[in-house]
């Protein structure tokens, strides 16, 4: 039953059938376990420091924002791999989420592509994940 429920009931099904922007019911979850709320308009400004890898001073090819993804019952794994065949050599996408993504990271080296993380001074529960085709 579970694998089945789990699959038809996304975030942003159970939004639509309540009426709600799918934040609603997302930050009413984060709330419950005491978790900060999303800002789903947040910018991100990711600051260089020295000490991380160059090419991650660049502009990312790509940006994926994994929490918003998440959110609306959608896994970013897909998302990322399909860009990341269509990225140029040399560059790199921006995964953008709330957790450090071990799974998806694990899968990226597996391929062979270059990745480094870091997360946000300002805002703790913002992880950066910067994917680079070799």
């Amino acid at each position: 039953m579970r694998r089945t429920v789990a699959r038809l009931a996304t975030v942003e099904r159970i939004a639509k059938i309540g009426d709600w922007e799918v934040n609603e019911p997302v930050n009413t979850l984060r709330r419950a376990v005491g978790q900060k709320e999303i800002n789903f308009n947040d910018t991100y400004n990711v600051l260089w420091k020295a000490g991380e890898p160059d090419w991650i001073k660049d502009k990312p090819q790509y940006t994926v924002n994994g929490t918003e993804m998440l959110s609306r019952g959608e896994h970013p794994l897909q998302k990322v791999t399909t860009s990341m065949h269509s990225t140029e050599n040399g560059r790199f996408l921006l995964l953008i989420t709330n957790f450090r993504p071990i799974p998806l990271i694990e899968e990226m080296e597996k391929q062979k592509f270059s990745v480094f993380t870091k997360v946000d001074e300002q805002k703790s529960d913002l992880h950066y994940t910067f994917i680079r085709k070799n």
